[in-house]
Parts: C-alpha cells; sequence; structure tokens
C-alpha cells in the first residue's frame, strides 16, 4: 500500500523508528492526545480526562490548541521566547511546578518557523511529572536537537503536510512515536478502532491518508530530504549572518544544540520606524514587492486570535468550569505579541536560492535609501 511505503520512507529519511500516515496534520494531533490515553493508562502517566489541563504554546497555529479541546481537555496558554518563538522549558516546568492539584495531563510544543524547541529537556520534565509530551513538528521538516531528530524525542511527534508546508502532499499527516508498544493503538485509532495487532478497542473514526496523496507525499518527500535538506539550512545561516550586520533588523537568536536547522520559514525581526514605516505589515508589502516571494506577518497570539475561539463552539459549554478555563483571554503572552508586532517570515521556497541572502541584503538597503515605506491602505467600510 501507499500509505504503508510511505510512513516507511518518512521513518527513514527523518530518522525515526515509526510512524504512521493520518488524513491531515490538524487530525494527528488529536490522534496523537487519543493514543496518549492509551499510553498514560499503560505507563502510570496522568490519565487525559475531560476537564484535566493541556499546556500549549500561546504561539501557533490555532490547531494546537484546537486539538486539546477537541479532547475535552483545556489549552492552557504558554508564552513564548520573543527571541526564539518557542517555549522554553523553563516555562513548562514552572507550570507542571505550580500545578498543585496536578490537573495537568499533557504538554503540546510546537517547533516554530525557523527554531526548534528545546524538546529533549521538556520531555525530561514531562517524564518527571507523568506527564505526555508531544511535540508538534508542522514546521520541523528534517529537524534535530542534541542528536536526535524532531518527531523522535517526546511521547509523540505530530506532522503535517498540508499546501504550505516544506513537504506536501496537498494535504496529510503523520504521527510518530518513540514508544513500539503504542504504534498498533494508533494505526487501529486512525481505521475507525479496527482491532491491530495489541491494540485495545478504542472509539474511532476514519482519518486514514489517502493512497494517491500518499504516493504525492512519497515523491516530495524524496525530493526535500535529498535535494533541499542539504541546502536550505546554509542558504538560512547565510541569511542570519548578513542579518546580524543590519541596522533595523535583528535575527532570531541562535541555537547551539540544533544540529539541523529547520528551514519552513525565515524570520527577521524588523524596527519599523527605521525604516519610516508604521507598521511590520507595511514592510511585508514592501519587501514583497522588492524580493517577490512570500512575506507574511506571524501568527496572531492565540489570546487574540480571530480563528482560536473555543467559546464559538456549543460543544465547548458543557461545563462552565470548562467554558470559563478555556478562554484564551485568561493568558498574557507578552513574548507572542512583541514578536508579532516586530517580525516578519519569508516562505521556505525562498531559502532553495542561494542568491536570497543577497538579494534580501540589496532589498532592505533599498527600503533604507527610498525614504518612508508607505502605509497599507485602510479597508473600505459600508
Amino acid at each position: 500500500m501507499e500509505q504503508a511505503r510511505a510512513a516507511a520512507e518518512f521513518a527513514y529519511f527523518q530518522g525515526l523508528d515509526h510512524a504512521v500516515p493520518v488524513a491531515n496534520g490538524t487530525r494527528a494531533l488529536v490522534i496523537a492526545l487519543m493514543a496518549a490515553s492509551v499510553l498514560a493508562e499503560e505507563t502510570g502517566k496522568r490519565a487525559l480526562r475531560p476537564g484535566r489541563r493541556a499546556l500549549v504554546s500561546g504561539l501557533t497555529w490555532q490547531a494546537t490548541a484546537m486539538a486539546p479541546l477537541d479532547r475535552r481537555l483545556v489549552p492552557v496558554l504558554l508564552d513564548v521566547d520573543p527571541a526564539t518563538g518557542v517555549v522554553a522549558p523553563e516555562t513548562v516546568h514552572a507550570a507542571l511546578r505550580d500545578d498543585r492539584d496536578g490537573e495537568i495531563a499533557a504538554v503540546v510544543i510546537p517547533h516554530l518557523y525557523c527554531r526548534m524547541a528545546d524538546i529533549p529537556r521538556i520531555a525530561e520534565i514531562c517524564d518527571e511529572y507523568g506527564v505526555v509530551s508531544i511535540e508538534d513538528c508542522a514546521h520541523a521538516h528534517g529537524g534535530a536537537i542534541d542528536g536526535r531528530p524532531a518527531g523522535g524525542v517526546a511521547d509523540f511527534g505530530t506532522w503535517s503536510f498540508q499546501g504550505s508546508k516544506s513537504i506536501t502532499a496537498g494535504e496529510g499527516g503523520m504521527v510518530t512515536t518513540r514508544h513500539a508498544g503504542i504504534v498498533d493503538q494508533i494505526v487501529s485509532i486512525t481505521t475507525c478502532g479496527r482491532a491491530v495487532g495489541r491494540s485495545r478497542p478504542f472509539q474511532a473514526g476514519n482519518d486514514r491518508l489517502g493512497a494517491l496523496q500518499a504516493a504525492v507525499l512519497r515523491a516530495r518527500m524524496r525530493r526535500f530530504y535529498r535535494e533541499e535538506l542539504p541546502v536550505k539550512p546554509g542558504v538560512l545561516a547565510d541569511l542570519e549572518a548578513r542579518i546580524s550586520g543590519m541596522d533595523g533588523v535583528t535575527a532570531l537568536a541562535p541555537q547551539l544544540r540544533v544540529g539541523t536547522q529547520i528551514t519552513y520559514k525565515a524570520v527577521a525581526r524588523f524596527e519599523p520606524e527605521a525604516f519610516g514605516a508604521d507598521t511590520v505589515e507595511d514592510l511585508a508589502d514592501a519587501l514583497h514587492a522588492l524580493l517577490g516571494v512570500e512575506v507574511a506577518t506571524l501568527y496572531d497570539p492565540l489570546d487574540d486570535s480571530d480563528l482560536y475561539r473555543p467559546d464559538s463552539d456549543p460543544a465547548n459549554h458543557w461545563s462552565d468550569a470548562f467554558t470559563a478555563a478555556a478562554d484564551p483571554a485568561r493568558y498574557p503572552l507578552p513574548g507572542a505579541h512583541e514578536l508579532r508586532r516586530t517580525a516578519l517570515g519569508f516562505e521556505h521556497a525562498a531559502l532553495r536560492d542561494p542568491a536570497f541572502p543577497d538579494r534580501f541584503a540589496q532589498a532592505v538597503a533599498r527600503l533604507r535609501a527610498a525614504g518612508p515605506v508607505p502605509s497599507r491602505p485602510s479597508e473600505v467600510t459600508g
């Protein structure tokens, strides 16, 4: 089957032992939490029962937080370090240490854009407290930290192959795990709960990856790992070295323990006033015109996101306490907002071009020489 071949090839290329293909990255997160319920019972970790908490980054695509909601877990939003965009281990440790009642049952932390979370340390902390750990690897294709591949460090890794990702099948996902004994359960959960090997009965639906998507995925991952991965981290390093000498622009903080840097998007932080701009949105428009690549602001922090609205789903009103606890406004995220106000991301395809760092430097110089950057026109309202 194409799906089995895609899983085997992905595990081989990424350096993992176990991988299960699924319909998409969002479902990968939900399926990991479903399998985590079984893993927790078998290993003595905290049960993932309704109403318990899941620690989640406050700067991520909304699906990272939506998945715990789907399992009736309360997403507790953690702030990020604005120097990297990811949650620090110390932040996870502080939240678990202060959890006097032991209500936190899972930790779901994404690698983001071109920086990796310190998953080795975070997974270690989670093991210490008896909490399931999940690394959201939607941006982490090819990444490795401390000599360990992304997706193989925490209890579970979840992957997206959606159209914008470094590896895409148009749509698709993968669940990976460091636990050989839970693989049959993951496969069972993706196939309507059918008995598979040592799986136990578990109410589930159809979350399988289609054969056509699997075939596309196989071709795309070969191109990424064989042709693009040898190039893109070096281009990113050259770009960040160029940025280090620029006025009004800074790169994200370096990560010395990361062996293979992830390259979903390059990120640069700007001082808009240095270019006569009011906002980074204005700079995005100008840089897009000069570079001819997608230039975009980062995700909206989840406490101020149009898409992450737990209260908008009636299913999340099953308990007044749950609804109140899931309110994203409860969780201040100053680091996430600082990064959102100052940073822009550049599409990962740009990093296939070794000339991109020079083009970027030339574009920044042209912006500075041209004078004030015009503001975006206001939207017309009727």
